[in-house]
């Protein structure tokens, strides 16, 4: 089942944003404008945010700081959105609850042929490859792959296996989500259905408040291509791997079906919907909360936990390094094990090779 929603248009939002921030002047606001302002995120945190009583924390916290003139002798637009974020996230710890303050941007948008738009958001995305950076074979039939977002549409679907079929023969695949900030889930579902037998498994569930729903994420019964359920997956995160990046490791790491390398990732599980308010303040509203079948809970505020530490410049190949040790380990040919060993030998500073 593909969940349908707004994560898709989180990634270039937040990209255009954060490239936009610095050339953006700062907008001085009188108190007027601040006390609406407040109020209206209030309200919208306060009714949508996925847990009640922390919504309510959440709108309290901004309307009593607004109350105590606290925000008054901010710059402008710009800095009270920074100011409600910290706020928000103050109390209730998660990173996807943010403000901007993006008067143009929304504008723009409102007056912009939703086509036009839809346009060039699917240009962009295929200026980067809709993610897909890097594809290569490693010293030992090991394939990496580097993906930097998670995109939902056809196209990216296309471009996934494309790449997967090039490393569909590889005995270990190390996929490399550092620096990662998620996306839409569907890639979740399309990459885990690559490595799972033909199922269906339930990946994951999302539980929203509005209205109670539970959406269920399974992997897909057929997908293009060669599946790689032999294949040895290493999953390599790091601090920056954000939301479904981290759906994504989390959920194959407990069915066992990964490992997960790298350092604690940021810890985002929730599902956000983005909000307009006054027209000049975008919100990334969390809306649901993620639970996993097979634990019970999910990855928020504590990060997915690696099986197998490796940072820094080194992280890609201490990860090929413990691969081909594993692939060393169980393979019954003797020949391979001596090529195995020889490569080892090479890629360990010190070690000798085999002859």
């Amino acid at each position: 089942m593909q969940i349908k929603s707004t994560f898709n248009l989180i990634v270039p939002l937040l990209l255009i944003l954060l490239a936009a921030r610095a050339a953006a002047p700062a907008q001085a606001l009188d108190g007027r404008e601040i006390k609406a302002a407040v109020q209206a995120i209030a309200q919208v945190f306060e009714s949508g945010y996925i847990y009640p009583e922390l919504g309510r924390k959440m709108a309290g916290r901004l309307r009593q700081k607004a109350a105590a003139g606290e925000y008054d002798a901010l710059a402008g637009g710009r800095e009270l959105a920074r100011q409600i974020t910290g706020d928000l996230q103050s109390i209730s710890a998660d990173r996807h609850a943010v403000v901007f303050y993006k008067p143009e941007q929304i504008q723009r948008r409102k007056n912009t042929d939703p086509q036009q738009l839809a346009d060039k958001e699917l240009q962009s995305a295929r200026r980067a490859n809709f993610g897909f950076e890097e594809a290569r074979l490693l010293d030992g039939n090991v394939g990496y792959l580097k993906l930097t977002s998670f995109d939902g549409s056809a196209e990216a679907f296309a471009a996934a296996a494309a790449a997967l079929q090039f490393l569909s023969h590889c005995e270990a695949l190390i996929l490399d989500v550092r620096f990662n900030p998620g996306g839409d889930p569907a890639m979740v579902q399309f990459l885990a259905s690559y490595f799972l037998e033909s199922g269906p498994v339930l990946l994951d569930e999302l539980h929203y408040r509005r209205d109670g729903r539970v959406e269920q994420l399974w992997s897909l019964p057929y997908v293009p291509g060669s599946k790689l359920t032999r294949t040895d997956l290493y999953i390599l995160i790091d601090a920056f791997t954000f939301s479904s990046a981290e759906g994504l490791a989390y959920d194959l790491q407990a069915l066992k079906r990964a490992v997960i390398a790298g350092e604690p990732s940021a810890g985002g599980a929730h599902a956000v919907e983005t909000r307009t308010v006054l027209d000049s303040y975008l919100l990334f509203l969390p809306v649901a909360f993620s639970k996993n079948p097979v634990t019970g809970t999910n990855f928020q505020g504590k990060g997915v936990q690696p099986d197998l530490k490796a940072g820094g410049e080194t992280a890609v190949l201490d990860t090929q390094i413990h691969a081909l040790g594993q692939l060393l380990k169980k393979n019954p040919d003797q020949a391979r094990k001596v090529e195995l060993e020889n490569i080892l030998a090479q890629l360990r500073p010190g070690a000798a090779a085999v002859k």
